[in-house]
């Protein structure tokens, strides 16, 4: 049998969802990428949850990322589209309401125009070209080389395609002393592609004249006085 008996409870604050955050604002929208903000949710925050939906009146919203800050850049995004966005918060009892939704639409891919490009040797049969892979942000996926013949005149043409991170191409089977000219331009996956690149010349070189071989079988054919 129980007499008696006590207990003490050290109950803690009971935590609640937080509240939902306000003011969600497309802070910079640049090629493939959009950057957002919004003003802090009331309450203990444990991450905030960026969704995202494609097209302007777009309702079908997915996680795209979750952040502790009050802003987030979403990167890699096709160029050219427009994408809906929303925010909510989060802590151990539940999420918040949704923010405002804003839209935001992607720029053009960039692409870059190749740099350093150069002749990097030549022989009596080839002209061997170089030039210097763009900065990861430029989106490079391929180079696509042109040439037209002689020093001036003459129309460009396609003569090949090099993928990245690809940054060198020889051309081969050319008659000697004979001059080109190069251009360059850098694609992306999207197709769109760069300015071209300066104009660059060369010539190939002249054939090596080897020395003629000995004389053989030398007679005398004939004597005079």
């Amino acid at each position: 049998s129980v007499n008696s008996f006590s207990s003490s409870v050290q109950a803690g604050q009971q935590q609640h969802p937080p509240g939902a955050p306000s003011n969600l604002a497309v802070q910079q929208v640049q090629g493939t990428s959009v950057v957002l903000t919004w003003t802090a949710s009331t309450g203990t925050v444990t991450n905030y949850q960026v969704e995202r939906c494609q097209n302007a009146n777009c309702t079908n919203f997915a996680p795209v990322g979750t952040t502790s800050f009050t802003s987030f850049s979403d990167t890699g995004l096709a160029a050219n589209t427009t994408f809906r966005y929303r925010v909510r918060a989060q802590n151990s009892a539940g999420n918040s309401g949704y923010s405002n939704i804003v839209n935001a639409t992607t720029g053009a891919a960039t692409v870059c125009v190749p740099t350093g490009f150069m002749v990097t040797g030549t022989t009596s049969s080839s002209i061997s070209l170089g030039w210097q892979i763009p900065q990861p942000t430029c989106n490079t996926t391929a180079f696509e080389l042109f040439r037209a013949p002689g020093a001036s005149g003459g129309t460009f043409t396609q003569l090949a395609t090099i993928n990245a991170p690809g940054t060198s191409f020889t051309d081969s089977g050319l008659s000697a002393n004979t001059t080109f000219r190069y251009q360059l331009r850098a694609r992306n996956s999207a197709g769109n592609v760069s300015g071209f690149t300066g104009v660059v010349t060369a010539t190939t070189q002249g054939t090596t004249q080897q020395p003629p071989g000995t004389p053989g079988n030398l007679t005398v054919t004939t004597t005079t006085a």
